[in-house]
């Protein structure tokens, strides 16, 4: 399951009440009786609000190389707590390196820890894999394989992503 399904919807709800200000202040502006000549500064501010609005829209989405993630657990404490909001660098896995805390897809959910060791496939592929541990983890996790990477982590946004968080239990 997709944990930033919250991130989304609550973009495009952005998305919509930007359209709907924008669409009621243009229609203020038709009824009024006459208009100053030059440029009309409240028209100047709806469209940049829309334009950063479709924006956040946007990145929120994941259209560019940069997408936002929620830390669901503990087990990169005290680097990231649970409820963080990451934001995730899309990244192959030559991009990786040890010391690089990424994030990759294990049965179905996602995982961010750091890399502590990159080695070659046992198959003989030649293929690197990445031994991942989280920093509060006791244990290391098995190894990543290369299609497995989603990106690499840029940067975090303390306690955002708890409504995602708590959305989550509640629908579980």
């Amino acid at each position: 399951p997709k944990y930033d399904w919250y991130l989304a919807g609550m973009a495009w709800l952005m998305l919509a009440v930007a359209v709907y200000v924008v669409l009621d202040r243009n229609r203020d502006g038709v009824a009024s009786k006459r208009r100053p000549r030059g440029r009309h500064p409240r028209r100047a501010a709806d469209i940049m609000f829309l334009i950063m609005t479709v924006m956040l829209v946007l990145f929120m989405t994941g259209a560019f190389s940069y997408r936002p993630r929620v830390i669901m657990s503990n087990s990169m404490l005290p680097v990231f707590s649970r409820g963080s909001m990451v934001i995730v660098q899309n990244a192959t896995a030559v991009d990786v390196h040890k010391g690089d805390i990424i994030q990759y897809e294990a049965h179905g959910r996602s995982v961010t820890h750091r890399v502590i060791a990159i080695d070659t496939a046992a198959d003989g592929s030649g293929r690197s894999v990445f031994i991942t541990k989280g920093d509060n983890s006791p244990s290391v996790d098995m190894p990543v394989q290369e299609q497995q990477i989603a990106g690499i982590i840029r940067a975090q946004v303390p306690y955002v992503g708890y409504p995602t968080v708590w959305l989550n239990e509640t629908v579980k």
